[in-house]
């Protein structure tokens, strides 16, 4: 009676992860606002509205999670614009990027030779600022 069990487990197990929902998308669409309002998806040109139908067609599912890259002081009305065609071509996992700060540091230590033969040692620092942070919509 429960033999057939593991093959219905192993069957639901391959069509599940047929669907998409256990294989990560593998070259997910670059896909960036500019400050002059500028969509573009993988350095393309793209309306806001054709956004959706622009990523069904280069074949991102819909279980896809989409990270859209945007400028610190985007204002929401333009992310809502983004987010309706998404939503409309069945996209509900989308994220908007902005920098955030990030400060790193290095050091470098150089061993320097006096007159009297003892050795000192020197330290430079160096820091280089980044920026990145997100706003979550529809996770």
């Amino acid at each position: 009676m429960y033999k057939h069990i593991p093959v219905i487990a192993i069957a639901c197990a391959i069509l599940w992860s047929q669907s998409g929902c256990l294989s990560p998308i593998t070259n997910p669409p670059k896909i960036m606002v500019a400050r002059s309002g500028q969509l573009t998806v993988d350095g393309q040109a793209v309306q806001v509205e054709q956004l959706g139908k622009k990523l069904k067609s280069m074949g991102v599912p819909i279980t896809a999670p989409i990270l859209v890259s945007v400028y610190k002081d985007m204002p929401r009305v333009m992310e809502s614009n983004i987010a309706r065609p998404l939503i409309a071509a069945g996209y509900r996992k989308f994220m908007f990027v902005t920098p955030k700060e990030v400060v790193v540091s290095t050091a470098t230590i150089t061993p320097t030779v006096s007159s009297s033969s003892t050795t000192q040692t020197t330290a430079r620092a160096s820091s280089s600022t980044r920026k990145q942070s997100s706003r979550t919509t529809g996770l």
